[in-house]
């Protein structure tokens, strides 16, 4: 097993979406563009806080030098909005 190096699996996390107060910020400002965006997230809460490494959520870990307390606890995921699929033909 060369170069691979086995992952080892995250515990499971609680997300709360109310903490973060710039994510508070962000997320009213987005909620005004997509009125369902809390339900999707709610969608998706069981399947992060189970494996946030999710495969099902395409999550990423961002890698941010310039702040080495959070180096390796970020992590990205990208999720449909059922708004767009609304507005699609």
């Amino acid at each position: 097993m060369h170069g691979h190096r086995a992952e080892i699996p995250l515990p499971a996390c609680r997300l709360d979406l109310e903490k973060s107060p710039t994510f508070r910020r962000q997320l009213r400002r987005l909620l005004k563009k997509y009125p369902h965006l809390k339900a999707d997230l709610e969608r998706l809460r069981p399947i992060i806080e189970q494996d946030y490494q999710c495969k099902k959520a395409h999550a990423t870990r961002l890698q941010m030098p310039n702040q080495p307390s959070v180096q390796g606890k970020v992590w990205k995921y990208d999720l449909a909005s059922s708004d767009l699929e609304k507005a699609c033909p």
